[in-house]
């Protein structure tokens, strides 16, 4: 997939991007995920770490999931983070594209 243009790097940001929606904590209960892999990870709570790019409006148009997980968890986490909204990332007052990094948990019962 090709990288969107105008990507400036987050260090170079007068202000970085704020969190205005979006859960940190999440079940695997409210992601759906499969039976097998809940109890696989039953009583785990998993730490993802990644990173969502927000565009100029505060949308989060891309996403990286980082840890080595499975397939179904880390399509599930994207799919939640594509959701979040953010007030947007400003360089030289004007509003600005950049990779944010997050991280969420998964509860697994």
């Amino acid at each position: 997939m090709k990288e969107p243009e105008n990507i400036v790097p987050l260090k170079e940001a007068t202000y970085s991007p704020n969190k205005l929606s979006g859960k940190s904590k999440l079940t695997a209960d409210t992601l759906k995920i499969s039976r097998d892999l809940r109890t696989k990870y039953k009583g785990q709570v998993l730490t993802v770490r990644g990173s969502v790019l927000i565009d100029e409006k505060g949308k989060v148009i891309r996403v990286r999931v980082q840890k080595k997980l499975p397939r179904e968890i880390k399509v599930r986490v994207s799919k939640s983070l594509i959701k979040w909204t953010f007030v947007p990332a400003e360089k030289d007052k004007v509003k600005v594209k950049v990779w944010y990094p997050v991280k969420v948990t998964v509860s697994f019962k």
